[in-house]
């Protein structure tokens, strides 16, 4: 979790929350119940790739959350035009000091539409295998309970999250009609989409550097911090200076009724990932503005936070760079055996480390372990008999760092599985059992391997793929001690 100290002027959006919240952070929590989340959407028009972004936007583990549709917009929405939208576009152009190529289209669209823009996709993923490979790797993690249905998690929270959305492709903003908020929310809603727009016409969000096939996931969820961040700030500062005070407790009133149940009610994991880049993002470009000049966000599009450890830890971007490492794992499917293989490849980074650990009540190694990370690379392999193995390596920044994973991956084993067994321990790895499932976690250098699986015999055969960590026999006898 991250801390309030962190996420300075960030609350979450839930109705407890904003009952319980000053009135010093009203504006605050009024744009956070109105938006933040964004996914990215490839829209397909023959062999042309669109992004969108959408807020809200869930981004996870490497495209958890990204949507492919063959959906025509325009035939199903109604095109908006006033000279309110005008306005809003020419105070955003105030705000950040950036002026528009051309005026940004904006259209209408139901929120049974965009369900069935989401339901569509999910429906193809789930053809291809995508969905139920990114649900196995949250379940073997820890980060999604077995019962849980992540496609209809996800579809009821981005129904009932997305407000509006950004298409770089179509240059088309669309509102999302239907939610029963505020006017002052749907105005909010479309400057922090106005945002985006400017964004992509000033710095191009479809190319490098904002956009590479070659990103990990977690750079992926860094570059979406920077532009959700910028977006929130920018919503922040037309707030202050368009809206008078006893608007914002009269949209307050009148938007009370909005509760986001779905997104109270998600996992954890879900719900921060959504929630992160505004949250999180909002923190690193207000560093920016206030420790460098007034440019430096601007700069910060010609060369973007790599990592989630950066947004978090805005001096790794700022003063003394710490751009990840690249950690290579190769396909050891013939290794495993007959019927293996591997059906998912993916990056944890900072953000994915700092939930893994609140999620076993280690708070303090959240925070602690988290900021050590250098790179890292996770595998899923399925194979006969509903075997699975998970390979997940990771450099850290110095031994010291690695030695800290090292311990308290340990310590939460037995939060995680409440009769969790330990095999075999020494000074350079050891070996759990728990929930029928067996955990290797070795050192070495700068680097710590954990190897996961249903069949005890696939940890060996795993391991000898990584000749510089100590093995494990699956055969020895239990430790005792």
């Amino acid at each position: 979790m991250l801390d309030k100290d962190d996420l300075r002027g960030s609350t979450q959006i839930t109705s407890e929350s904003k009952a319980n919240a000053p009135l010093n952070l009203v504006i605050i929590a009024l744009i956070l119940l109105a938006f933040s989340l964004v996914i990215w959407l490839t829209l397909t028009y023959g062999k042309r790739e669109e992004r969108i972004s959408i807020s809200f936007k869930p981004f996870t583990l490497k495209q958890l959350l990204r949507l492919d549709v063959n959906i025509d917009i325009k035939s199903l929405s109604n095109e908006l035009k006033s000279d309110e939208l005008t306005q809003i576009c020419s105070r955003v152009e105030k705000i950040r000091g950036l002026r528009f190529t051309e005026t940004p289209s904006f259209v209408e669209v139901s929120e049974k539409v965009l369900r069935l823009y989401i339901l569509e996709e999910f429906v193809e993923e789930s053809r291809t295998g995508e969905i139920e490979a990114d649900r196995k790797l949250l379940v073997a993690l820890g980060l999604l309970s077995p019962e849980e249905d992540l496609v209809s998690i996800l579809l009821d929270v981005l129904t009932e999250q997305i407000i509006g959305t950004y298409n770089t492709e179509e240059k088309l903003i669309t509102i999302v009609k239907g939610k029963n908020l505020s006017e002052l929310t749907d105005e909010l809603t479309v400057a922090h989409e106005v945002t985006h727009a400017l964004q992509d016409q000033i710095f191009n969000l479809k190319e490098p550097p904002l956009r590479n096939d070659a990103y990990t996931s977690d750079t992926d969820l860094a570059i979406e911090s920077l532009l959700e961040g910028d977006a929130m700030s920018t919503m922040i500062e037309y707030a202050k200076t368009y809206i008078e005070p006893e608007v914002f407790l009269r949209s307050q009133l009148e938007s009370s009724e909005f509760s986001p149940s779905k997104l109270d009610e998600a996992p954890l994991y879900i719900r921060k990932s959504i929630l992160f880049p505004y949250e999180a993002g909002l923190d690193f470009v207000t560093r920016l503005s206030q420790q460098a000049d007034t440019h430096a966000v601007n700069r910060a599009f010609s060369d973007p936070p790599l990592s989630t450890e950066q947004i978090l830890i805005p001096d790794k971007y700022l003063y003394q760079r710490d751009n990840p490492v690249s950690v290579e794992l190769q396909d050891i499917s013939e290794t495993l055996g007959k019927g293996w293989k591997l059906i998912n490849e993916d990056t944890m980074g900072t953000f994915d480390i700092k939930i893994w650990f609140e999620l076993y009540d280690e708070s303090f190694a959240s925070e602690y372990v988290s900021n050590g990370w250098g790179g890292n690379a996770v595998q899923y392999y399925e194979g006969p008999s509903d075997g699975f193995v998970v390979i997940n390596k990771f450099t850290w920044d110095t031994r010291t760092d690695a030695e800290e994973f090292y311990t308290y991956f340990q310590k939460m084993m037995y939060k995680r599985f409440d009769k969790a067994k330990l095999l075999e321990k020494k000074d350079s790895h050891y070996v759990f059992q728990g929930h029928g499932q067996f955990f290797y976690c070795g050192i070495k250098g700068n680097d710590t391997l954990c190897v996961q699986s249903n069949q005890k015999v696939q940890i060996e055969k795993a391991l000898s793929k990584f000749p510089e960590f100590p093995v494990w026999k699956a055969h020895t006898p239990p430790f005792f001690g």
